[in-house]
């Protein structure tokens, strides 16, 4: 168990320290990216969830290795409201599932998919899966 918390905190040292290399690298740009960590246990499936307005033509893109994710679902529940306003909104649920041990990445791009600018937001989930979790 010793040996297993020891990797546990080398791994959460080493998403640290890229988090922070990565987040500096952007600090020029419009994108400040929000970097996130989840442990997860291979093929078991996990979720994120992102606040999204797809009426204003933005949408979520995830980007991963598929060796190590695998896209199992991905749906838009909007807010509910008192009188059903169009445009107020929800959020896009996206289920993966681990595939393989190891470290992955899952980078989600806000974006409109018919322009060429960069994506107005950005969020980064460091993947780590195990298989005794």
């Amino acid at each position: 168990m010793k040996k297993y918390l020891a990797l546990l905190i080398s791994l959460l040292t080493l998403s640290l320290l890229v988090s922070g290399a990565s987040a500096a690298q952007n600090q020029n740009t419009a994108t400040h990216p929000i970097i996130k960590t989840e442990l997860v246990k291979v093929n078991k499936e996990f979720r994120v969830i992102l606040k999204s307005n797809p009426t204003t033509g933005y949408s979520w893109t995830p980007k991963f290795d598929p060796k190590y994710i695998q896209l199992v679902n991905s749906k838009y529940v909007p807010y509910k409201t008192s009188n059903n306003v169009v445009g107020s909104g929800g959020v896009q649920i996206f289920t993966f599932k681990a595939i393989k041990k190891g470290f992955s990445r899952i980078t989600f791009e806000y974006q409109r998919s018919w322009e060429t600018v960069p994506p107005i937001k950005v969020e980064t989930y460091n993947i780590f899966a195990f298989r005794w979790i």
